[in-house]
This record gives C-alpha cells, structure tokens and sequence, in this order.
C-alpha cells in the first residue's frame, strides 16, 4: 500500500503533461476551464482548437506561445510596402480610366498575390513566401485603413489614391499627340523618318510617364526612403536601360528629391527620398532645367 501511494504521487512527476490549450478568451483554473477540461491559456499569434495551439502565418510554437518568424517577417514587411503601392496604383489607374471599361477600383487577394509574385520571382522560389504573403495580409486587416488600404471580403481598396498627375499625363500626351500629327504625315513618305519619329517620340513618352510614375510614388510614401534599385523592379523591370537611366537621371536633378544611402534589410543600397512640395509638370524639352543635387 505504501508502494502504491508513493507511484501514485511520485510518477506524475517525471510523465511530462501535454497541454489542454483553452479556447480564446478562456482564462486557465476559472470555471469554464474547469468545465472544458483545459488548463493553458491560448497565447498571442495562437489559434486553439480542441486543446491544440496552431501559430498564425509567421509564427513558430516555443514551448506553450507562438514567437515570430524572422525571415518570414522580413519578407512580410517588404511584401507590404510593395502591395500598399500597388492597390494605390492600381485605384489611380482605375480613376484615371487606363484599365478599361470593365475594370473595377479594387484588386482581390489573388491578383494581388500575383503581382507580388511578379516584383518578387526570387523570393517566390522559396518556402516562406506563402507564409509572409499571408502574414501580410493579416499585418493588414490589424492596421486597417491607416495601413493605406481596407478590406471588404477578399477585395482591397486604396484609402487614398492620387491620380491626379498620371491624369493630367494623359490628357498632355493626347494633347501632344495631336500637335505632331502634321510633322507625322510629312514623314509618312519615308519609312525610316516615321520610325524614327515613332520611337523618339515613344521614348519621351515613356520617359515622362515613368517620372511622373517615381514621383508619385515617392510622394505617397510620406518622406521615407526607397530604394532606387527596388523601385526599377517595380516599375521599369522589363523596360528600356535608356528610358531608365534619363529618367533616373531627372529625378536625381530634382531638387525636391533627396538622394541618400541608407541601410534597407541589411544591406546599404541607393535610395530617394521625396522632401516636400508638388508633383512637377511634364517637361516637353530632353534637357532637364533642375539644378544638380548632391549626396547626402
């Protein structure tokens, strides 16, 4: 008897007790875990379902809570400042009327997932980009609009777009269209001068409309830095290096635009940052009549 009253108080002891996670809300030794049986409490970043803790996209289980994911998180981070832009962007575009009569101002989660897809093919080759695509998403839904976007069911929508200067982009191109349609017919009786006339005057188009682009960009990120690299990826990935490097070359004369270097996921990479005033009017001249700016 006395064997057995020792095995009984004694072996528990050294038998390790699973935990009964408890539904949220739940506090552990109150009577509704009393009558649910559990006795640990859901942690933060948990989900609890018949007594067993599963981690949010992101997290990992340690012991009894859920600790984020570094690399996940890293990713979820960058993915986030990219989608904000592009549900912003793509509002603009619907506003401005680029995206055709059947369009519609928001993105679903899925045509977002594949835009991302789209900016980030590196990181798609990995096995964390679900898991910071859907940590993102939930970063999101927690901000709310101050996050610059909301949610209605699976479909985001911009808080707040400008699209204003890409409008007024439109309307100059149009309108410059127009004044080059003599100069065009004159050259209609060479092939070579019609072709070159087209890519000159694609080109300038280009190069205006991927300025305006950049700015426009900057300015909704409110003075933060961004860098230069990541922003050709996003929005000249596939496009000319000639139309690139002038356009980049305006924007690095612009004295509303500081250049700096500055470390972004570790690494120290070239970046701008916008410093205040108004998107600038298109300019029809190549020559760019800003000052030089130097480096910070």
């Amino acid at each position: 008897m006395v064997a057995w009253h020792l095995f009984r108080d004694v072996y528990p002891m050294f038998v390790r007790r699973s935990a009964k996670f408890c539904p949220p809300r739940v506090v552990p030794e109150s009577a509704e875990s009393a009558r649910l049986g559990c006795d640990q409490e859901c942690p933060d970043f948990g989900v609890c379902v018949d007594y067993k803790l599963r981690c949010v996209p992101g997290y990992i289980r340690q012991g009894n809570v859920c600790v984020e994911n570094e690399e996940v998180s890293s990713l979820s981070n960058r993915l986030m400042d990219v989608a904000v832009d592009m549900v912003s962007q793509h509002a603009a575009d619907f506003q401005c009327g680029f995206l055709g009569a059947n369009a519609k101002p928001s993105m679903s989660k899925e045509e977002l997932e594949i835009e991302l897809v789209r900016a980030f093919p590196a990181e798609k080759r990995k096995d964390t980009f679900r898991q910071s695509f859907e940590q993102m998403v939930v970063k999101l839904k927690q901000l709310g609009p101050p996050s610059g976007i909301r949610f209605k069911g699976d479909e985001l929508y911009a808080v707040h777009s400008q699209p204003s200067a890409r409008c007024a982009m439109k309307q100059a191109i149009t309108q410059h269209s127009s004044a080059f349609a003599a100069t065009a017919l004159a050259f209609a009786l060479t092939g070579v001068g019609i072709c070159l006339l087209s890519r000159r005057s694609s080109q300038r188009r280009q190069r205006k409309q991927l300025v305006q682009d950049i700015i426009h960009h900057l300015m909704s990120r409110g003075g933060q830095e961004v860098s230069v690299e990541a922003l050709r990826v996003q929005l000249w990935k596939n496009g000319s290096v000639g139309v690139w490097n002038k356009a980049k070359a305006e924007i690095d004369r612009d004295l509303r635009v500081g250049k700096l270097r500055a470390k972004i996921d570790h690494v120290i990479r070239d970046c701008w940052r916008w410093s205040g005033g108004s998107a600038p009017a298109a300019a029809d001249s190549e020559t760019p009549t800003m000052a030089p700016y130097s480096l910070h």
